[in-house]
């Protein structure tokens, strides 16, 4: 289904949510245990390529998305399956113009013999958006695609304070455009652990992981790399109204080129119910995955998409040889149990540590932020819209060789309905 007329994003995002609102009454049918979603999004980026002060380019982004959500309980198991569309067109760039897809499933299961564990994989595609760090070396359009399988078991729990787990997970991306290909890469990760929650408020645990990948386009030779982790973690929860998850690690990288590198990583999240309307949430992480903050931030006061569980560990990249500080803090105000007003910032400091680059070698640290505010309103389990303004910044340093600073004010709406 596609409404939209280009270069007419408001009448287009009037008629989606007018689409919504006719559709409201058949949002009573009974479609469970499928939840059918129609969505649209209207986008102003004043700098959409992430260019430096004087480049800037302004486009208008319209995000149409269709989703399909399957959840039922077979016995003491939980099956999931997901599959969505999104159509993303371009007032001025049209080059950009692009359809993504998300599929996936996944089934938990539970024994009578406190066995219990997952197993899912999802497929997914979407526009590979540059400059996010400033970095101006590519300025067309690719696709990026991502697979992902894993599988998880975990025995303890209930009347036995100790348990063990384990799972195994294999990620792959690729870049449709020639010129981003030697990004493409792939991952094994397994890992093996041991908690001990003596009460259902506190938890510690202990583990191991293992992380083996490959760059095999890389230029001028593939190569592949190896991560060790050793992860002590710990997880309270008070009386249901905060809660605080930590996680310290010692790592080991090598790589195909006989380089190593030894250093700590970790994360501390915590969150906050200070009042029956307000809701208090602040993380840092130290990783050296380009993406590794996705699982400790990414808590966006605009629409997010749903989906399945998250990996072990974000894919490596290239960018995994710099080692990032990543700090978020996000309050929400629900003054009415159909209104939230929320809003973040969000900091991360990439810090790389003469790691050789072209003739030379990279020594510094850049910083990119955000800061976010949205107002959400939530009609009742069928029908929700919003509004948000997003504001990223970009600040070389040190590393002008690698990025250039650039300033982005973003604003956007949205409708969505779902049938259940």
């Amino acid at each position: 289904m596609n409404v939209r007329v280009m270069g007419k994003h408001p009448i287009a995002f009037g008629l989606v949510a007018g689409a919504c609102f006719a559709l409201h009454p058949l949002a009573h049918a009974q479609l469970a245990p499928f939840t059918l979603t129609l969505g649209e999004t209207v986008t102003h980026d004043d700098n959409l390529l992430r260019a430096p002060a004087g480049s800037e380019a302004s486009d208008w982004l319209s995000d149409t998305r269709l989703r399909l959500d399957y959840s039922d309980t077979i016995g003491r198991n939980q099956a999931m399956a997901w599959a969505a569309i999104d159509d993303s067109r371009y007032r001025h760039d049209s080059q950009l113009d692009n359809v993504g897809h998300q599929l996936g499933g996944e089934f938990d299961w539970t024994s009578i013999d406190r066995l219990s564990g997952k197993i899912g994989l999802d497929d997914n595609s979407s526009l590979y958006r540059t400059g996010s760090t400033g970095d101006q070396s590519f300025q067309g359009k690719s696709i990026l695609h991502t697979q992902r399988a894993f599988t998880r078991a975990a025995i303890g729990g209930g009347t036995t304070p100790l348990g063990f787990e384990g799972g195994v997970e294999y990620s792959d991306s690729k870049n449709s455009a020639a010129a981003l290909s030697a990004n493409d890469a792939n991952q094994w990760v397994g890992d093996l652990g041991v908690s001990y929650a003596e009460s259902p408020d506190l938890r510690l645990s202990l583990l191991g992981r293992r992380t083996s990948g490959r760059y095999p386009n890389f230029v001028p030779a593939a190569y592949s790399f190896h991560r060790d982790d050793l992860v002590l973690g710990g997880n309270w929860v008070s009386g249901g109204f905060s809660s605080l998850q930590a996680q310290i690690a010692y790592s080991r990288e090598d790589y195909s080129d006989s380089s190593a590198r030894h250093y700590w990583t970790g994360f501390v999240r915590g969150n906050w119910q200070a009042t029956g309307h307000i809701q208090l949430s602040a993380s840092w992480a130290r990783d050296t995955t380009q993406n590794f903050m996705g699982g400790v931030l990414g808590q966006g006061t605009g629409a997010g998409s749903q989906g399945g569980t998250s990996g072990a560990q974000s894919l490596v990249t290239q960018q995994s040889l710099s080692l990032n500080n990543a700090a978020d803090l996000t309050a929400r105000w629900q003054p009415t149990s159909k209104i939230e007003l929320a809003g973040s910032y969000q900091r991360i400091v990439r810090h790389y540590d003469n790691v050789p680059f072209g003739a030379g070698v990279l020594d510094g640290s850049d910083t990119s932020s955000q800061y976010q505010i949205g107002l959400n309103y939530q009609m009742n389990r069928s029908f929700k819209a919003g509004c948000s303004a997003t504001r990223s910044t970009h600040a070389p340093g040190d590393l002008v060789a690698l990025s250039s600073a650039y300033v982005s004010n973003a604003y956007s709406c949205f409708a969505e309905l779902s049938l259940h």
